[in-house]
């Protein structure tokens, strides 16, 4: 399933970048600066090996707030005409406590990813008279990911503990794509699969205003981070994903 979704976000590549390449604008075309920055209400859900210990954690939504001690992300888009370059950082750090009959584990864990990448506007409506527009835009990109993992067990007095952390490279490709409802309102997102079996999805609605004088996005939507990842007697299968509150402001 993972190969044919690469496969086929692949093809899209090969087939419409041609195309833009021809349809290249003739004109020097403004450059453009947005920087991004939100919260993320991050609940985390997976299995966490560290040698012998073994943890598995699904914290349910309402209980988010009380495992979650820290989750930010930040955005930085250059964009040239159909081009355009990115840099998205993602940081999640999350204390899980469970009673499994007479032991009691705690979790810590840490996500700190960066995510550098550019895409280019292969397919674009352009803008109608009620201000609705659509385009899709093909991305690829290199995630850096580090991780550290925090598991202690104890029972009876007596208690284990072990720490790793781990750090890698993905190269990912994937798909953003923009709606414009009206000049006002408008749904955003992407997808993305990396090449050892991470996979991200997000969405958002967003209302166009003016903050400090400067065009403003505020939005609102729901973002997943799915990876999978081992490293000798330490295992990273963790899905992070909630609701993400924020706001993107055109500085050029």
């Amino acid at each position: 399933m993972l190969f044919t979704a690469q496969r086929v976000i692949g093809l899209m590549w090969v087939t419409l970048l041609p195309v833009t390449a021809f349809a290249a604008q003739a004109t020097e075309a403004p450059l453009r600066v947005y920087v991004s920055a939100y919260g993320f209400a991050a609940k985390i859900k997976g299995d966490v090996a560290i040698g012998p210990l073994k943890h598995s954690v699904d914290v349910p939504f309402s209980d988010t707030w009380d495992n979650l001690d820290s989750a930010y992300m930040a955005y930085l888009d250059v964009a040239k005409g159909r081009w355009g370059a990115y840099i998205d950082k993602q940081y999640v750090k999350t204390t899980n406590a469970d009673q499994v009959g007479p032991a009691q584990l705690r979790l810590k864990t840490k996500l700190d990813r960066t995510s550098v990448g550019v895409y280019v506007t292969a397919f674009d409506t352009g803008t109608n008279d009620q201000g609705q527009r659509f385009s899709l835009a093909p991305t690829i990109g290199l995630h850096f990911t580090s991780v550290t993992a925090e598991l202690k067990a104890s029972a009876m007095g007596l208690s284990k503990q072990a720490n790793r952390s781990a750090s890698w490279r993905e190269p990912y490709i994937g798909t953003r794509f923009l709606y414009d409802l009206n000049p006002h309102w408008n749904v955003a997102g992407q997808v993305d699969i990396g090449s050892r079996h991470s996979k991200g999805y997000q969405a958002y609605v967003g209302y166009r205003t003016e903050l400090f004088k400067q065009p403003t996005n505020l939005r609102l939507g729901y973002r997943v981070i799915d990876q999978k990842h081992q490293q000798g007697n330490f295992n990273w299968d963790i899905k992070q994903s909630g609701p993400v509150l924020g706001l993107s402001m055109q500085l050029l």
